[in-house]
Formats: structure tokens, sequence, C-alpha cells
């Protein structure tokens, strides 16, 4: 299954993952990808199945004045939380974006509405 069901609820071919699918895989899109995103320490209050935005900040310094937090994902649904970091769903246009901030800046998840 994609996704919890409940008592009674009719399991329909769209609540299905694909054949051989398990764990965070099972749940994506096929055109989504699992990314994991390290955590300081200072986990956001944020569950799975919630949406989140990633957010990137680069030293002030590099940006001339401009804003060094961007927007790197808006929405992304968590898949999973632990203690070390938080799997966030991205689309496949979103995954090198997010890549490359998980190298280059301090990248962190705040809690979306949705």
């Amino acid at each position: 299954l994609r996704a919890d069901v409940v008592a009674g609820e009719a399991i329909v071919p769209s609540r299905l993952a694909p054949e051989g699918a398990i764990g965070v895989a099972a749940a994506l899109d096929p055109d989504e990808r699992a990314v994991a995103v390290p955590i300081d320490g200072h986990r956001p209050p944020i569950e799975a199945g919630q949406r989140g935005d990633v957010l990137a900040t680069v030293d002030p310094s590099l940006v001339a004045g401009r804003n060094p937090t961007t927007v790197v994902v808006e929405s992304a649904r968590v898949v999973s939380v632990a203690e070390e970091g938080i799997t966030v769903a991205v689309p496949l246009a979103g995954v090198e974006r997010l890549a490359t901030a998980l190298a280059t800046a301090v990248v962190s998840v705040v809690v979306a509405p949705g």
C-alpha cells in the first residue's frame, strides 16, 4: 500500500504501491524522488504526511545585499521523519536543485499548509 488505510476503506489500484516497492519508495509517485534533509538538532514540528517548504541559506556575504535564503522546493510531501533528518518527496524537476543546495548551503524544512 502507498498509504495507511482505515478499517472498512476500499482498497483501489491507485492506493497500491508498484510491485516490489517497499519502504519510502512505495510512497513515491513515479515522477518523485525521496531526498533526505539532515537536521542539525532543531527538528521542526512536522510529521510524515504533512507538507514542508525546503529552504536553502547561503553565507550572506556571498549574495551582496540580496536575501541569502531561497525556497528550493515548495510544499514537498514529508515521507518520513527521524532524529537525523526529514525525508521529502521531491518532483524530478527539483531533485538536482535540492542536491546542489545540500552541497552548498544550510538546508532546512519548514512546515507548510496543506
